[in-house]
């Protein structure tokens, strides 16, 4: 069931707890090896999403009265895990609104005449047990993906082609500094001779490929995305970072970024992260999609 929120801490701020606290401790919860991206329901057979990508280990979860309706038995000091359930709604916004946080019309969008209709989602909490963490219970479905046997950086290029291509994204090697254009519609790399590894150049590459996807996934690019609070910007890079290290780690590519090692690097998101509880809950399911979307230009489906 459900946990109902009985104290004063919104889920929010209970799942960015736990990121600070993961945080603290030198580990970044966005940097996985692709097997540990890999969460489901025993009860669905469903791959978790969003940032249940994140807050679990790996492998298949059952809830305690699930737990007990099939006779399993948790073990004695066995750990919960939590995994958050996403509901898809429209929310209605104004046209103002609607141009000044830079969004487009897509076919996701209703117009109603004075207002748009826009995705969004609610959520709710729910705690969940490692199946390995029950007596004599087997996992109810095999996930395990068999190991891809390609030349990782060769994929790495032949999926950023493809989407530069379907995208119509202009790519720029010029200058020093990595961005995305939201008004040009373009990014700046850098030339792969200027990084210290060809992980390092698409750890970059992919991360200013992320922000690409901005306008065609409705996230803020306009007058709200350039707010003096630094909220939203933040976020987007928050966005970046996860989508970036999910391509990574799904062409088993150890992360070029040398920052995320940095001290700087975690203190900076944990203030990020205390300063926009919601950022997680927001920031994690647009990564995943913004991913999925890089990969989906290749003919890659990773959620089947």
């Amino acid at each position: 069931m459900a946990k109902k929120n009985t104290n004063k801490k919104t889920v929010a701020e209970i799942v960015t707890q736990r990121f600070i606290d993961a945080l603290e401790k030198d580990s970044i919860p966005w940097i996985k090896p692709w097997d540990d991206w890999k969460s489901w329901s025993r009860n669905t057979g469903d791959f978790y999403q969003g940032a249940n990508l994140l807050t679990t280990s790996g492998g298949e979860y059952i809830t305690f009265n699930q737990a007990k309706a099939e006779g399993i038995k948790i073990n004695k000091g066995a750990k919960s895990e939590m995994i958050v359930k996403y509901t898809e709604y429209m929310r209605k916004i104004s046209k103002e609104d609607f141009q000044a946080a830079g969004y487009v019309v897509t076919d996701r969008v209703e117009d109603h005449g004075d207002f748009y209709k826009i995705p969004a989602r609610s959520v709710k909490y729910y705690n969940v047990f490692n199946v390995t963490e029950c007596t004599d219970a087997e996992q109810k479905h095999d996930h395990k993906q068999p190991r891809h046997e390609w030349d990782a950086i060769e994929e790495a290029e032949r999926i950023q082609k493809a989407y530069i291509e379907k995208s119509g994204l202009d790519v720029q090697t010029a200058g020093n500094q990595p961005l995305y254009s939201p008004s040009g519609h373009y990014i700046v790399t850098g030339r792969p001779e200027q990084f210290k590894s060809a992980a390092a150049y698409y750890s970059t590459s992919f991360h200013e490929l992320i922000h690409s996807t901005q306008k065609e996934l409705n996230r803020e690019t306009g007058a709200a995305f350039r707010g003096s609070d630094g909220k939203a910007k933040a976020r987007e890079e928050l966005v970046a970072e996860i989508g970036a290290a999910y391509l990574m780690s799904y062409l088993g590519i150890e992360n070029g970024y040398s920052i995320n090692n940095s001290e700087a690097y975690v203190k900076s998101w944990i203030s990020n992260l205390k300063n926009d509880p919601n950022a997680i809950l927001w920031a994690a399911p647009k990564a995943i999609e913004a991913a999925e979307l890089i990969l989906a230009a290749a003919g890659v489906k990773v959620n089947q």
